[in-house]
């Protein structure tokens, strides 16, 4: 779970400006991982990992 936020974390700073659209969907996506990270990040549960 932290692999892939770290992988769309390092997208988004290279996205370029016009690439508005996928930049959206990575903020998006990122939001949603950040609400879900919760409790305990480095043994994260099941549902969290998921």
């Amino acid at each position: 779970m932290l692999a892939r936020k770290d992988e769309l974390e390092d997208v988004l700073v290279d996205l370029r400006r016009g690439d508005a659209l996928k930049r959206h969907a990575i903020e998006t996506a990122l939001a949603i991982v950040y609400a879900l990270m919760t409790g305990d990040i480095a043994h994260a549960s099941d549902v969290v990992a998921r």
